[in-house]
C-alpha cells in the first residue's frame, strides 16, 4: 500500500486535478484514485476511501465533491478553489469551443445526420444490453430479447461491445466504473430492464456474476 508523502501545494492541487480533468472521460473516480494514492501520494488508499465514502453522501457529483474535499484538507479554501478550478477548466473550456462549433454549423446536414447517428448507436447498445441482462435473469423471455436485437441489427446498430471500434474494455474494468456511479447504493446498481417488449421496470436485485457474464458477452 501506497504511503502518502508531502502535502501538496495549491499549485499542485492545481496542475493535478487539471491533468484529471483533461485525461478522464465518464467515470474518472478510478483515474482520480491512481492520481491521489499511487502517483503523486498525497494520500493513503484508506484515507482516500475514508473521504470518498464522506462524498457519497453529499449532492453533486462525487468526483466535484472529492476535489473540493482533497483541496480543503490539504490546503483550506483556497485549496478548495484550486483543485475545483483544475479539475473543471480544461471540460469547460472544451465544451464552450464545441459549443462555439456546433453553434457555427449545427445546420449543416452532415452534422446533423452525424449526431442522429451517434444517439442512435448508444440508444442501440443500451437497449440491447438490458435485453440480454433481463432474459439472463428470466425477467423477460429470450425470444423477446433475440426479436430486439435482431431488429437493432438490421437497422445498422451497435448491439454489443464488440460492435464499438477501439479497444474493448473488460467486463470487470466496466464494473469498476458502473460501481462509482451515482446511482449505485449500498453496493447495488439501478438498472432498468424488461418483462417484455414494451414493458419495462426498475431494479437493484440483479447479481453481479449475471451482469459480468452479459457484459463478457
Amino acid at each position: 500500500m501506497a504511503e502518502s508523502t508531502s502535502a501538496p501545494s495549491i499549485a499542485g492541487l492545481f496542475r493535478g486535478f487539471l491533468l484529471l480533468g483533461l485525461t478522464g472521460f465518464g467515470g474518472v473516480l478510478p483515474l482520480a484514485r491512481h492520481m491521489v494514492v499511487e502517483q503523486r501520494r498525497w494520500m493513503t488508499g484508506a484515507e482516500f476511501t475514508e473521504l470518498l465514502s464522506l462524498c457519497q453522501f453529499l449532492p453533486g457529483g462525487n468526483i466535484i465533491n472529492l476535489s473540493v474535499a482533497i483541496g480543503l484538507h490539504f490546503r483550506g479554501i483556497a485549496g478548495a478553489a484550486a483543485a475545483i478550478a483544475g479539475l473543471i477548466a480544461a471540460p469547460t473550456a472544451i465544451v464552450v469551443a464545441l459549443g462555439v462549433v456546433y453553434a457555427r454549423f449545427s445546420h449543416e446536414p452532415h452534422v446533423v445526420h452525424m449526431f442522429a447517428g451517434l444517439a442512435a448507436a448508444a440508444a442501440g447498445l443500451l437497449i440491447s444490453m438490458a435485453f440480454k441482462l433481463s432474459a439472463e435473469l428470466d425477467f423477460c423471455s429470450g425470444q423477446d430479447g433475440e426479436r430486439f436485437v435482431r431488429h437493432l441489427k438490421a437497422c445498422g446498430l451497435p448491439v454489443a461491445l464488440d460492435d464499438i471500434p477501439g479497444a474493448r474494455p473488460t467486463a470487470d474494468e466496466l464494473l469498476t466504473h458502473m460501481a462509482h456511479d451515482k446511482k449505485s447504493k449500498d453496493g447495488k446498481l439501478t438498472f432498468v430492464l424488461a418483462r417484455a417488449i414494451g414493458e419495462a421496470f426498475v431494479t437493484t436485485d440483479v447479481p453481479p456474476a449475471s451482469l459480468r457474464k452479459v457484459l463478457a458477452g
